[in-house]
């Protein structure tokens, strides 16, 4: 799977009360405006390896596969 669709997996399987609380804990760390965020999810723009581990630092699991962290 490509990163974000890694991404939309995670973030669609939060309960819907906890999509903006993620949202705005990941723009924020990530130094990202809102825009950015949902073109990461769409695919229209890419994540850095930093933004990656910071997004699994707020996730608090692992989500993007060893494979596409290369890239």
């Amino acid at each position: 799977m490509e990163d974000h669709e890694l991404l939309s997996k995670w973030y669609y399987a939060q309960p819907h009360n906890c999509y903006i609380e993620k949202r705005n804990a990941i723009t924020t760390a990530c130094g990202v405006n809102v825009f950015t965020f949902y073109n990461w999810l769409a695919g229209k723009s890419r994540l850095s390896i930093l933004e990656k581990r910071e997004i699994e630092r707020i996730a608090g699991k692992k989500i993007f596969d060893a494979n596409t962290t290369e890239r």
